[in-house]
């Protein structure tokens, strides 16, 4: 894969209805992510007696969108984790005897 701009973008605020990217509106993306099926294990002392895997139930979750009109890479995180890494920051630059604000 080629070098891509990444922006980090929330999961809430990216167009959903239809699927487009939300710098130029474009329609020709890449969609990463990961695929989740329903497993179910009985386990009897120790020993794994059962499993059953639920084919029929599949949960799709995208990562990535990759737009190709812009060439940028948007990563995709949830409103909480962003908030997180935010507080994480703030509290980085507070501690810093230098803040990374001010380095030239």
């Amino acid at each position: 894969m080629a070098r891509y701009n990444t922006r980090v973008w929330i999961t809430e605020d990216f167009p959903h209805d239809p699927v487009c990217c939300p710098i130029c509106k474009g329609q020709d993306l890449r969609l990463i992510g990961c695929v989740y099926r329903a497993f179910e294990y009985e386990v009897q002392k120790g020993l794994i007696v059962s499993s059953k895997l639920d084919m029929s139930e599949m949960t799709e979750q995208v990562h990535q969108v990759l737009c190709y009109t812009c060439e940028i890479l948007f990563l995709l995180e949830d409103k909480e984790l962003a908030q997180l890494r935010e507080a994480n920051f703030i509290l980085a630059e507070q501690l810093s005897p230098t803040p990374k604000s001010r380095l030239v």
